[in-house]
């Protein structure tokens, strides 16, 4: 699936490095426009990041809104 269908679904996106980028992703920053996830500690990583966004929402829209506007 595309991230730009991902990152469509109206919430914060984690990303995990991808092998290789569309044109779209190469202009992405991480903790800018998504969260990123390592692979060798995806599950530890996706806790960490779910527990953050669930405690900091106002900090998520700063992540979240940037990656909007570039979709639009």
């Amino acid at each position: 699936m595309s991230e730009k269908y991902i990152i469509a679904c109206d919430s914060m996106t984690m990303f995990i490095k991808p092998r290789y980028y569309d044109f779209f992703t190469r202009s992405l920053v991480p903790y800018k426009h998504f969260w990123p996830i390592n692979k060798q500690n995806m599950c530890q990583d996706i806790k960490y990041a779910v527990d953050w966004g669930n405690t900091h929402p106002e900090k998520v829209i700063h992540i979240f809104l940037p990656l909007i506007y570039l979709l639009i």
